[in-house]
């Protein structure tokens, strides 16, 4: 079974230059709460085409998601927007 621990990312593109959100900014974000967004890192948020997973590295105990990463996610989701 594969390591989700570094879901979506490369060993390059984890210190990326971009800001870290955790789960709470995120959750802050989105208006939902920072267990849906672990859902999203984990399971993957349904959509009419499948499940879309919220890319993200866990530091620690803590999920972290970089701002670029919570755009592209936008557009997987809501492409229409």
């Amino acid at each position: 079974m594969p390591d989700d621990s570094n879901r979506g990312h490369d060993a390059h593109g984890l210190l990326s230059d971009g800001p870290l959100l955790d789960t709470n900014a995120v959750a802050a974000r989105y208006k939902r709460s920072p267990r849906t967004i672990r859902g999203w890192i984990m399971h993957g948020c349904p959509t009419p085409n499948g499940r879309v997973h919220l890319p993200a590295m866990r530091m620690g105990r803590t999920w972290m998601v970089r701002e670029e990463d919570c755009l592209l996610f936008e557009h997987r989701t809501r492409p229409w927007k």
